[in-house]
């Protein structure tokens, strides 16, 4: 993860969110449940601690209680994920990036007719959400 961190902070073509505070994380966790869907796994909550969300003309990774509707992950997932065991995390022209809480594998899904293009182990949180920006 620190590699990521060390890219994104000398990139200045991402919009960054400010962290995620630990009170939000719980509501946020509690939201999804309550909405029928999976909670966010532990690497992914990690990241949205120190970038609440990140937005570039190549990818987005979503995060929790946003202004923009398209950029809220609670919001996000309720208007376009049918999934209980999935969860949407970010999005580029092409793909979703999700968490399929009974592989624990992140997978990037075609957006058009939902193939998994690829697949990261749970514990490759960077290489996921690298694979989402294009970084």
């Amino acid at each position: 993860m620190k590699q990521l961190l060390e890219l994104l902070e000398k990139n200045t073509d991402f919009q960054k969110q400010p962290p995620l505070t630990s009170k939000d994380a719980i509501l946020a966790q509690k939201s999804l449940v309550h909405a029928g869907l999976s909670s966010l796994p532990d690497n992914f909550m990690s990241f949205l601690k120190i970038y609440n969300g990140l937005k570039s003309n190549e990818g987005t990774v979503l995060g929790i209680y946003l202004r923009d509707d398209l950029l809220d992950i609670v919001t996000f997932n309720k208007n376009h994920n049918a999934s209980l065991h999935r969860i949407i995390l970010g999005y580029d022209t092409f793909n979703y990036l999700v968490f399929d809480t009974h592989q624990h594998k992140y997978l990037l899904i075609d957006r058009t007719d939902g193939v998994e293009t690829d697949e990261f182990l749970s514990d490759e949180t960077e290489s996921a959400l690298c694979s989402i920006l294009h970084l």
